[in-house]
């Protein structure tokens, strides 16, 4: 029994998944009339945030600028993005620039702790990573796709990871998957959960940190990650494919997303297997 419960399938997996459907539960109907809904997206980062400190290990406080700063990068982003979730009235549609810009400044700021500079390779980070924000700040009244390109992702992570035998990254992507999936159960009840800060700047940006992990370890794995940023792409192809193919439209929106991000996803995978191949 201990073995279990100290073995991957339990601590990565169904802690992961069950725990944080548990913790989106008693959010969302034990938090009383007064807490807002954008809170139960949180529930995904707090179980990152529990894979993270299982995996790298309690958090230095203040966080030294390694990889192993992930666990209190993400605690900060999990608790000043609860608090704006709550306190924060909600924002309108014409406020949307305002969300994606607290987004790119709490971004800016763990980019430049997790690397420990400033250069020409922390801007182009900071660039593909806004783009990344903005693509998910499109659907800030259902957490539905943003969720949905997170778990990918992650899925895509894990298997980068794996080909370059990254078995720590391996764990936090795997964990981050299920953790989102957890949360994302509570979308077959509930349809209309809002994307909350609180989920932007801890389950999302646990995929920003795994990737410059793997990156500082392995950099040849760069275009493999990159390719992975196409999953947030993938409502817009979905649009035009039913555009050009109308009988496509029958087929329920999120299955299509998933059917083509499923591209990506192999498309990293076999510039991972070629990489690991080269540098054998």
């Amino acid at each position: 029994m201990i073995s279990f419960l100290t073995g991957p399938l339990f601590t990565l997996i169904l802690f992961p998944l069950i725990g944080t459907f548990s913790v989106a539960a008693a959010i969302r109907y034990l938090g009383g009339s007064r807490t807002n809904d954008r809170l139960v997206s949180v529930s995904a980062s707090i179980g990152v945030i529990w894979v993270c400190a299982l995996v790298i290990g309690i958090p230095h406080l203040p966080p030294l600028r390694d990889g192993s700063a992930m666990p209190a990068l993400l605690l900060g982003g999990l608790v000043i993005g609860s608090l704006l979730d709550q306190f924060m009235p909600i924002l309108k549609d014409r406020s949307r620039l305002l969300k994606l810009i607290l987004d790119l400044v709490f971004a800016f700021a763990i980019i430049v702790w997790a690397m420990g500079k400033l250069d020409i390779w922390t801007v182009v980070v900071f660039v593909a990573w806004g783009v990344v924000l903005a693509r998910t700040r499109r659907f800030s009244e259902s957490i539905a796709l943003p969720a949905t390109m997170v778990m990918l992702s992650a899925a895509g992570l894990t298997l980068i990871a794996w080909i370059g035998d990254s078995l720590i990254d391996q764990d936090l992507a795997l964990g981050t998957l299920f953790a989102t999936m957890g949360m994302s159960a509570w979308l077959l009840f509930i349809r209309s959960l809002p994307l909350g800060y609180g989920f932007q700047w801890g389950a999302c940006s646990a995929l920003l940190l795994i990737s410059l992990r793997i990156l500082e370890t392995n950099p040849a794995m760069v275009a493999a990650i990159s390719v992975l940023g196409f999953i947030f792409f993938s409502d817009s192809a979905a649009v035009s494919l039913t555009t050009w193919k109308p009988g496509l439209g029958k087929v329920p929106f999120p299955l299509l997303i998933i059917a083509l991000s499923t591209l990506p996803v192999i498309l990293s995978v076999a510039i991972a297997l070629s990489v690991a191949e080269v540098f054998a």
